[in-house]
């Protein structure tokens, strides 16, 4: 009886070996905060320090002094209408034409970032963010429009086209970018 008993113990454990070994690592995740939400600006506002803290949970980086993360931050306003008019010189005044209304616009927008960006992240991440502004100031789409939209649409127009008759051109402009390299 105790022959069986240390033999179902044996197993139990040669069991319990790979159940834990297929369990993923824990994923990091950015845990990350601001000294000031909300900052009200009146008639003698001279500025004001914020700062951004934060840490990374699970990280996989065996000591702090190994392996640096890069941070960027985007600071905006809420966003609210905003009109803009193009002056005309009439008679020696300046008076406003017609105005353009864009819905969405934040009153702030800055970008941030520990090091330059195109040291941290791809051209086309730059590219990308380049086209987002763009399309951020088109009537109806405003600051509504995420990254990931542009992603998206883009992704679907590739497929769309690959599967369509200019599949021959697609691959042509995939071998060009591959010989980019």
């Amino acid at each position: 009886m105790g022959n069986r008993l240390r033999l179902a113990t044996i197993l139990c454990a040669f069991w319990w070996i790979p159940a834990q070994a297929d369990e993923p690592a824990s994923q990091e995740t950015v845990q990350s905060d601001i000294s000031t939400r909300e900052i009200y600006i009146q008639s003698n506002f001279a500025g004001i320090e914020i700062v951004i803290f934060g840490s990374v949970d699970f990280s996989h980086t065996p000591s702090p002094d190994e392996g640096d993360y890069d941070v960027i931050t985007v600071i905006r306003s809420p966003a609210e209408p905003l009109v803009v008019r193009q002056k005309k010189r009439v008679g020696g005044i300046w008076v406003n034409r017609a105005g353009r209304t864009f819905r969405e616009v934040p009153g702030f927008y800055a970008v941030l970032a520990t090091r330059p960006f195109k040291a941290i992240a791809p051209e086309d991440v730059d590219r990308l963010h380049e086209l987002w502004l763009k399309l951020s100031g088109v009537d109806g789409v405003g600051a509504k429009l995420h990254h990931r939209d542009v992603v998206g649409l883009a992704l679907r127009r590739l497929e769309k086209e690959f599967c369509s008759n200019v599949r021959d051109e697609v691959l042509k402009d995939l071998d060009d970018e591959l010989r980019k390299g």
